[in-house]
């Protein structure tokens, strides 16, 4: 492309004098201005709804979208035909409860219940990794045992004779 005509002018390509630059957001020295965009963790309540009967391929922020109509949404997924979210307030998932359960959405009649999984109890349900590893070793090593059903023998020592 060096020196081609481009609307009657020539065009020069020339190699830049700069440093590098590196990474997904060609940021300089590999610095990523996406970790430093001011983004935070999503907002999380225990104020959470179960909603059940969604359209294939529904997007999870199609389903906050659609909830937004009964409160503050702080937080929505989609797992399958299955969906959660998350109210800043107890009003409003109660609002979402008597107002959107039952309502026909993208052709789908939604089935909208309190999720009695509260993030707490969730939390407390998981085995720590140390715990799990020590118990499943500790299962395992008594499963071997109890399968050998063979009495123990004692090896045969090379040229002897019983």
């Amino acid at each position: 492309m060096d020196g081609k005509d481009l609307d009657g002018k020539r065009l020069v390509v020339q190699w830049t004098k700069g440093k590098p630059r590196t990474g997904r957001s060609g940021s300089p020295r590999g610095y990523d201005s996406r970790r430093r965009s001011g983004r935070r963790p999503p907002e999380r309540s225990d104020y959470r709804i179960a909603v059940s009967n969604l359209p294939d391929r529904c997007h999870w922020s199609e389903l906050k979208d659609h909830f937004r109509q009964a409160g503050e949404v702080v937080f929505g997924d989609v797992m399958g035909t299955r969906g959660v979210i998350e109210f800043k307030y107890r009003d409003d998932m109660e609002n979402a409860i008597k107002e959107l359960d039952g309502v026909k959405w993208r052709g789908y009649t939604l089935q909208v219940e309190k999720d009695l999984r509260s993030r707490d109890n969730l939390r407390r349900s998981r085995r720590s990794p140390s715990r799990s590893y020590s118990r499943s070793r500790s299962r395992s090593y008594s499963r071997s045992r109890s399968r050998s059903k063979s009495p123990n023998r004692k090896k045969k020592k090379p040229g002897t004779i019983d």
